[in-house]
């Protein structure tokens, strides 16, 4: 089993280069939003071994990650 990509995480999928919005753990499936050729945005959902990780964030996603951990700490 390959490693389980985060959200966030920006991968090549057979449609192009997409953002993973939510990942499927037991099912080893990822939903990718992918930026198509006409600009318009689509979901595919596929399995790990059918995309490519990259060591690329979208920066939307890290901001929203760092939101939620501070939300976290101020709870304690």
């Amino acid at each position: 089993m390959e490693k389980m990509p985060t959200v966030g995480t920006i991968v090549i999928t057979p449609e192009g280069k997409g953002t993973i919005i939510d990942t499927y753990t037991l099912l080893e499936m990822v939903k990718v939003k992918v930026r198509l050729d006409d600009d318009t945005e689509e979901l595919f959902n596929h399995k790990i071994d059918e995309i490519i990780i990259t060591n690329e964030r979208d920066p939307q996603y890290a901001q929203e990650v760092e939101d939620v951990e501070e939300d976290f700490d101020n709870l304690e």
